[in-house]
């Protein structure tokens, strides 16, 4: 059981780690344009749902403490879109 547990969480870490590369490639590589910023954002909250649920141990958690946690990450992946559609506006 503990080997089974070990491979997965080294499966999961290693999807994060790609996960993270591939956003930053993407953004380095097709600038910052509100276009290629929204595949990162949702990058960002598969990654925070795989750390709660998986390096946090919630997955057996209740459904409140759970969705909780992901809809606080998806909280504040909204408002750092805000604040870019924001500043994007007030520069231009």
């Amino acid at each position: 059981m503990i080997d089974r547990r070990s491979a997965q969480m080294n499966r999961i870490w290693a999807i994060l780690l790609l996960l993270a590369l591939a956003g930053v490639a993407l953004v380095l590589l097709a600038g910052r344009s509100p276009f290629t910023l929204v595949p990162v954002f949702a990058a960002t909250l598969f990654k925070s749902r795989l750390i709660v649920l998986d390096f946090m141990g919630f997955r057996n958690a209740s459904f409140a403490l759970r969705h909780g946690l992901v809809a606080w990450a998806l909280a504040l992946s909204l408002a750092a879109v805000g604040k870019l559609l924001i500043t994007g506006m007030i520069a231009s």
